[in-house]
C-alpha cells in the first residue's frame, strides 16, 4: 500500500495503520522508509497511547511525580505481535524515546517458538535509558489468565492501572518518614477526556499541520515488532540476551489474526467469534 501511494504521488499526507506494523522486519522498514521518504505521516493503532488517561499517566512520567522511574510491568492476555499494545505500552511508560537495549524472553511453547506463528510469553525488557520492565502475555493460557494492568515504579511513587485501564492507583512517598513509606492518592482526571480515536484523528490533524512525529509513529511500531522478534530469538538460544537491533531484517512473526482469518479484512475481524 505505502509502495503505491508513494509510486502514484496520490498527495496522501497521513496514513493510520493497524497494528502489528507488518509481518517481518523487512516489510516493516519498507514502510517507514517509504512514508519517510514521501512526507507521509504514519501513525501505528496501540492506541494507549491516545488514552486520555494513559497520557496523564506519561504526563506525571515526564513532569517528575514519580522521581526516577526504576521498573515497568505489565500483565495482559494476548500475543507478543498482535497484541503489540503491551510491549507498546511498557515502551510509552519506561519515559523518554521507549527505545529497548536487549532483551530476555521465556517464550509460553517450545514447540511453537520455532516457527513464526505468533505467541505468549514472559518478557524482560532493558530500555537505552536504564528503566527495567517486565511484561507477561498469557496466549496458550488466555483461558485462566484475568490480569490486565500495568504498574510504573518510580523513585517518589508508584501508578498502577488496572482492568484494562479503568481504574488507576496513585501511590506517594510519605515525606518524613524514618522508613520509606507509600501513601494513596486520588488520581488526577484528565483534563479532557474524550475517545483515544478522536484523540488520534486530532493528533493526526496536528501532525500534518505543524509536522510533529504520531503519539505511536512508524518508528514506534517497527521498534515494538523487532523487541517481539527478539524475545522469541533469545528463547531460541537458551534464553540468552539479545541485543537491538536485529540483523537478521527477513525475520518474520505472523500475527494470529492472520492465521486464523488470511482472507478477512482487518476491520472486520474483532466482529467475529472465535
Amino acid at each position: 500500500v505505502v509502495t503505491a501511494i508513494t509510486e502514484l504521488d496520490a498527495g496522501v499526507r497521513a496514513i493510520w495503520a493497524e497494528k502489528p506494523i507488518a509481518v517481518s522486519l523487512a516489510e516493516g522498514d519498507s514502510m517507514v522508509t517509504g512514508c519517510r521518504k514521501a512526507g507521509i505521516k504514519l501513525a501505528i493503532n496501540c492506541r494507549r497511547r491516545w488514552d486520555p488517561w494513559w497520557n496523564q499517566v506519561r504526563s506525571m512520567i515526564d513532569d517528575g511525580t514519580l522521581g526516577r522511574v526504576l521498573q515497568v510491568n505489565v500483565y495482559q492476555r494476548g500475543e507478543l505481535s498482535h497484541n503489540s499494545h503491551a510491549l507498546d505500552l511498557a515502551r510509552y511508560l519506561a519515559g523518554g524515546d521507549g527505545k529497548v537495549a536487549w532483551v530476555f524472553g521465556d517464550m509460553e511453547n517450545d514447540e511453537t517458538v520455532r516457527g513464526e506463528d505468533d505467541l505468549g510469553g514472559r518478557c524482560y525488557l532493558a530500555f537505552e535509558n536504564g528503566v527495567r520492565a517486565y511484561v507477561r502475555l498469557a496466549y496458550e493460557e488466555s483461558a485462566a489468565w484475568i490480569h490486565d494492568e500495568a504498574d510504573v515504579m518510580g523513585s517518589e511513587g508508584r501508578i498502577r492501572g488496572l482492568n484494562n485501564g479503568r481504574e488507576f492507583e496513585w501511590w506517594r512517598k510519605l515525606e518524613g518518614a524514618r522508613n520509606p513509606e507509600l501513601y494513596r492518592q486520588l488520581f488526577p482526571r484528565p483534563q479532557w477526556i474524550s475517545s483515544d480515536g478522536v484523540r488520534a484523528v486530532r493528533d493526526l490533524m496536528r501532525c500534518i499541520e505543524s509536522d510533529k512525529e504520531p503519539n505511536c509513529s512508524g518508528d514506534d511500531g517497527l521498534h515494538d515488532l523487532e523487541v517481539a522478534v527478539a524475545l522469541r530469538e533469545s528463547h531460541r538460544r537458551g534464553g540468552r540476551r539479545v541485543d537491538l537491533p536485529i540483523a537478521d531484517r527477513s525475520q518474520r512473526i505472523i500475527s494470529s489474526e492472520d492465521i486464523r482469518f488470511p482472507d478477512l479484512p482487518r476491520a472486520m475481524v474483532g466482529n467475529v467469534p472465535i
